[in-house]
């Protein structure tokens, strides 16, 4: 807990030494914009945190992570009513207040729209985001989860966001009833697999899952603990930070090729399954991957007509999107991830 609250403070004074030392035209949205970022009461400084050196080490790794976009932010989609609940800090802070941030609904009040504010340490670590560092509970933010998820203190504020941000029971119930046929796709879906929930699921089928990453958490592999004695900042998984991330658990490993053929079966799976779905679906040439093509599109790269789609084409063209964008080569949830994509295959066959 204390070394929580020390990276905690340290990240503030980080956010207003860089505050103090650069000049940004990305101005602090006024009126319903101004989501407080005051610390809280509880918070106690321990006496040793007062390194310049870390400071400026966090500083640099959160400025190169695409969290830290100064450009829109975050590639312009913290303006759309949408999107900004995971692309603006502001956003984030003010998601499920009584005050949100709604871009586009002020402009239709005539109010004069500025600039959401980028992703900075108050995002994390004030408000929203640092109830959720406290508790390990995601409450509203996670879609395919109704109401609260304990998702745990390592993986909480992770998960909010990189989700696949989309309510996957929904969507399958409405393809079976006949009410809809809904073609979101899903979208910085780390956490659906991760999770072992977040893909479409038949209701007769128990899908597999693995625990043992859930049990690390977001945190133990992709901010493990530096030789410096900081918590890394920069997201990625790098080689040199291997012992202190997949070796905590697997011993004697020197790359991050754990689970042995994984990735190859994983490629050979989302093969099959990719042939199998396209021949399901008249005039299909491929599965579409991006949100104006999902889920299909024909020789010409044109979306095929939805209405072409079976449920079952669907939900293939989903779990493919989902385990084929993830990027982690099923290593988020080896057994999930299989799961997702044999039970796809068979409902097709």
């Amino acid at each position: 807990m204390k070394k929580f609250w020390s990276i905690a403070v340290i990240l503030i004074v980080a956010l207003f030494l860089t505050a103090c030392s650069e000049t940004t035209t990305t101005e602090a949205p006024q009126e319903n914009n101004n989501a407080s970022t005051s610390l809280g009461t509880n918070l106690t400084t321990p006496e040793d945190i007062s390194s310049i050196a870390v400071i400026e080490a966090i500083s640099a790794e959160w400025a190169l992570t695409g969290h830290a976009s100064t450009d829109g932010p975050l590639n312009s989609a913290g303006t759309r009513d949408g999107c900004q609940p995971c692309h603006s800090g502001n956003g984030f802070l003010q998601h499920l207040s009584d005050n949100p941030y709604t871009p586009q609904a002020d402009e239709e009040a005539g109010e004069e729209v500025e600039l959401p504010m980028t992703m900075d340490c108050a995002t994390c670590h004030t408000g929203a985001g640092q109830e959720m560092l406290l508790t390990g509970v995601t409450e509203g933010y996670v879609p395919f989860v109704d109401g609260a998820y304990e998702a745990g203190k390592e993986t909480a504020l992770c998960i909010s966001c990189h989700n696949g941000r989309r309510d996957t029971v929904d969507m399958y119930e409405q393809w079976a009833s006949g009410e809809g046929q809904p073609t979101d796709y899903p979208h910085y879906d780390a956490g659906a697999l991760y999770s072992g929930m977040g893909g479409i699921e038949y209701p007769d089928v128990e899908y597999a899952n693995s625990v043992g990453h859930q049990l690390l958490g977001c945190v133990g592999c992709h901010m493990p603990e530096t030789e410096e004695g900081y918590v890394s900042h920069n997201f990625s998984m790098d080689i040199a930070d291997i012992e202190a991330s997949c070796g905590s658990c697997h011993s004697n490993t020197s790359d991050f090729s754990v689970g042995g053929n994984l990735q190859a079966e994983l490629d050979e799976l989302l093969e099959e399954l990719h042939d199998a779905a396209v021949a399901a679906v008249d005039g299909a040439a491929a599965i579409g991957m991006s949100r104006l093509t999902f889920p299909f599109v024909d020789a010409a790269g044109e979306p095929v007509d939805i209405e072409k789609v079976s449920k079952e084409a669907f939900v293939a063209a989903y779990n493919y999107y989902l385990v084929y964008s993830d990027k982690s080569g099923g290593a988020h949830n080896p057994k999930y991830a299989k799961s997702l994509l044999q039970e796809s295959l068979w409902k097709l066959q």
